[in-house]
């Protein structure tokens, strides 16, 4: 499933690249037995996006918690490693990660309905 080189199989360690093996084997075996032709289409509607709630402080902190405890450790670990690209690799999943909520609560708060 990777090369034997890769950045991604040192990084995850033979542990983690058996457990994305078996993960993708999972979804595999799954997959097939989905039936799409049961699926209806709902009515189309105008798609809009408002943000109906005005206690966003708990969303924000929820979504912080939530990048802390999953990219955390990537971030720990990748600073904790000699090479350079490692670090970077880290802060980037880090930082992107961050960023990208960042950018969806901006977006959700410049939707904010007020009547």
């Amino acid at each position: 499933m990777l090369r034997t080189n890769s950045r991604l199989r040192q990084t995850l360690g033979v542990a983690g690249v058996e457990f994305l093996e078996y993960a993708a084997g999972a979804i595999q075996r799954i997959l097939p037995h989905v039936h799409l032709s049961q699926w209806k289409e709902g009515p189309w509607t105008k798609p809009r996006s408002v943000w109906t709630s005005s206690k966003r402080t708990r969303i924000r902190i929820t979504l912080v918690l939530l990048v802390l405890f999953i990219y955390g450790p990537i971030l720990i670990v990748s600073l904790s490693d000699p090479s350079t690209a490692v670090k970077i690799e880290g802060i980037n999943y880090f930082a992107d990660t961050l960023l990208f909520a960042g950018a969806i609560l901006a977006l959700a708060s410049a939707t904010l309905r007020t009547d």
